[in-house]
């Protein structure tokens, strides 16, 4: 009898285990997972850090709901947040919160990182490159222009499990989640909104991006009698880069044209099932 409950009482701590492993797996990146695994690294403990907090939202979600099927409505919320958790933990973000129409990562926990204001702009700059070759995609069944803002703040906040590491999730709070949701709430679309401390916290380590003094300069509601000043930062397009519309917006693979029906044609992805109907583009190569 005691070997049996013995046993039993092995399976269901093995099987607790495993799905808080899983539970993590969502949040971090493979190497984090490892080290928890392995024992090197302890997230039972909450602690104060300074991290990067980044906020990403989908422009205008609330009105869409009301006009698309819930569940076309969902699907595209799925993809387009499941390409931007890919990225994020490739850049070993760890993704706090998923908010239904929107998203809260940070860095810099829980391993630390030398460059993690760097790690989370330039995970958010890939999200930019990987939505502008798939505006047109997600537009259409968006049935609207499918932009997105993204604020980026740095500062101190408390981070661990909340409410408790049994019933919780691994997520930071203070007032840098507060203002780098202002600040996603005050990006131009599809640009980056971030703060001129910030900015001087990547002195000499940004390359081929395009900043802009930001316009939208109300005050930022929580932070009144705060002055801050805000830049819009978005990749720098050059002339080596693909033209987008010759681009599958699912694989990446190149498009041509399958069929010419008068002015549109008929465009199909070399590398998967994808096909649309498109303007007529010179430089997709005919087949």
């Amino acid at each position: 009898r005691n070997e049996i409950e013995t046993k039993d009482q092995v399976i269901e701590d093995k099987t607790r285990h495993g799905v808080f492993l899983e539970k993590l797996a969502m949040q971090f990146s493979p190497q984090v997972i490892d080290a928890i695994k392995g024992g090197s690294l302890n997230i039972e403990d909450r602690v104060r850090r300074s991290i990067s907090c980044i906020f990403i939202d989908i422009e205008n979600s609330t009105g869409r709901s009301a006009r698309l099927d819930y569940s076309e409505y969902s699907d595209i919320l799925s993809a387009f947040f499941s390409e931007c958790i890919d990225i994020l933990l490739n850049h070993d973000i760890t993704v706090g919160t998923y908010l239904g129409d929107g998203l809260m990562a940070f860095s810099n926990a829980p391993m630390e990182s030398q460059d993690h204001q760097l790690a989370a702009l330039s995970a958010c700059l890939d999200i930019l490159k990987v939505h502008r070759r798939k505006f047109k995609y997600y537009s259409d069944r968006w049935r609207s222009p499918f932009n997105i803002r993204i604020g980026i703040n740095t500062g101190f906040a408390l981070v661990g499990f909340f409410p408790n590491p049994k019933r919780g999730t691994y997520t930071a709070v203070g007032d840098v989640i507060n203002l780098a949701s202002r600040l996603c709430g005050k990006a131009h679309p599809n640009t980056v909104c971030v703060t001129k401390d910030f900015l001087k916290d990547l002195s000499g380590k940004l390359e081929a991006v395009k900043i802009e003094r930001s316009s939208n300069t109300d005050a930022i509601k929580g932070f009144e009698g705060e002055h801050f000043e805000l830049f819009a930062i978005t990749n720098l397009n050059t002339s080596s880069e693909e033209s987008a519309q010759s681009m599958c917006p699912l694989c990446g693979n190149q498009l041509f044209v399958a069929e010419s029906l008068g002015q549109v044609d008929v465009v199909r992805c070399t590398g998967c099932n994808y096909h649309d109907l498109v303007d007529k583009v010179p430089e997709i190569k005919a087949a």
